[in-house]
């Protein structure tokens, strides 16, 4: 796959860099922020789809789930809270200071605006479609191209 990924605070280049090293990568990110709560897997769905899949314990009230995502899952997504990197178009947040005492929700298309702008500026591949799926086990991002 010739594209160019946006996940954890880096553009990662799939033509030069197989998706099992990326995957490595990306965990080891996902370590530094969540001191190892959560497995990444990365799997290529088609030659024009992914999916990025976040294991966890992800514990979302059946109503906001579907709407809704918590700040510090997306966070954990793009790899805001990593050092050296911010997000260039930041989603927006309800009280700031207080997010990291208190669960605040992103709306999940707030959240997708900011990823796909912030992936742009960072020089990731154009995406046709992004679609998020929120479960108790996993957070699965899939990105069609």
């Amino acid at each position: 796959m010739k594209k160019k990924i946006f996940v954890t605070g880096v553009v990662y280049d799939l033509a030069a860099l197989p998706l099992a090293n990326v995957q490595q990568q990306v965990q080891q990110s996902l370590d530094n922020l969540t001191g190892g709560r959560v497995l990444f897997q990365i799997q290529q769905v088609s030659d024009n789809e992914l999916e990025l899949i976040f294991q966890g314990n992800f514990s979302y009230p059946p109503t906001i789930g579907q709407n809704s995502i918590y700040e510090l899952d997306a966070d954990m997504i793009t790899g805001l809270g990593l050092p050296g990197f911010n997000l260039p178009d930041r989603f927006y947040i309800p009280c700031n200071g207080f997010s990291r005492i208190f669960n605040f929700y992103v709306p999940i298309s707030e959240f997708l605006q900011s990823y796909k702008k912030s992936a742009r500026v960072l020089k990731a591949s154009r995406t046709k479609n992004i679609q998020l799926n929120i479960q108790p086990i996993y957070i699965k991002m899939q990105l069609t191209f």
